[in-house]
């Protein structure tokens, strides 16, 4: 156990930044280089670097808890210490989101739990731990919202398929129903009335048609419930 006086440090120390970038949107192909001055706790100068002549070009004047909108991109600069900051320049880089994926790729692995398949253990590397946490927990995110968007595509389909076939035997028992009162009509034309016989042969051949009809549907049903059928097959 540890004391109150004892101190442990990390193998990897966490990095210190002054500011962090979020909601950053860039629809530039090639990454871009920019330069940040700060001239007061909460403004800033925003600056395009031209490595090529060796100067900087100013794209616009920015507020901390704001967002900038520049010619191709956004984003809201926000503080991430509470300690006061110096007024400094700092260098900001934007990188496509294709980079972006592929860094991401390499870092991010998901695998099948071995315990059970339907747990996923992520794991990601970064130097930056909060960081690291931060994407898993991203990740974790988007996956349940893809979740929750597939379960409604699938319910919204099989409900549409179930509403299909319940208009499909609906349909059926009209048809049986006209069978029947024809049967019905032509036996009392030439018999004068229905034979109890021809009446208990027809009733019960169209009961085993219904009730076959009925079995099926209950089955796909049950299948559809346990996402082991796909009206897509159909």
């Amino acid at each position: 156990a540890l004391n109150k006086t004892d101190r442990f440090s990390l193998a990897v120390p966490d990095p210190q930044v002054d500011f962090i970038c979020k909601d950053v949107a860039y629809s530039g192909e090639f990454p871009l280089e920019l330069n940040l001055h700060l001239i007061e706790e909460d403004r800033f100068i925003l600056y395009k670097k031209n490595p090529e002549e060796n100067n900087s070009e100013e794209v616009g004047k920015g507020r901390i808890n704001e967002v900038f909108i520049g010619d191709n991109f956004t984003f809201l600069l926000v503080k991430n210490t509470n300690q006061p900051v110096r007024l400094n320049e700092y260098d900001l880089s934007l990188t496509p989101l294709s980079s972006i994926v592929a860094s991401l790729e390499q870092k991010i692995l998901i695998s099948p739990s071995k315990e059970s398949p339907n747990i996923l253990n992520i794991t990601t590397s970064d130097r930056d731990r909060h960081l690291a946490t931060t994407i898993v927990n991203q990740l974790m995110e988007e996956y349940k919202l893809y979740l929750k968007a597939e379960n409604l595509r699938r319910s919204h389909e099989q409900l549409s398929y179930l509403e299909r076939r319940q208009g499909e035997s609906n349909e059926n028992l009209d048809k049986i129903l006209s069978k029947h009162c024809e049967f019905l009509e032509n036996n009392i034309s030439v018999g004068g009335f229905v034979k109890p016989e021809d009446e208990a042969k027809f009733l019960a051949t169209n009961q085993e048609i219904w009730n076959n009809r009925l079995l099926s549907l209950n089955l796909e049903t049950e299948l559809l419930n346990q996402g082991r059928f796909s009206p897509d097959i159909l």
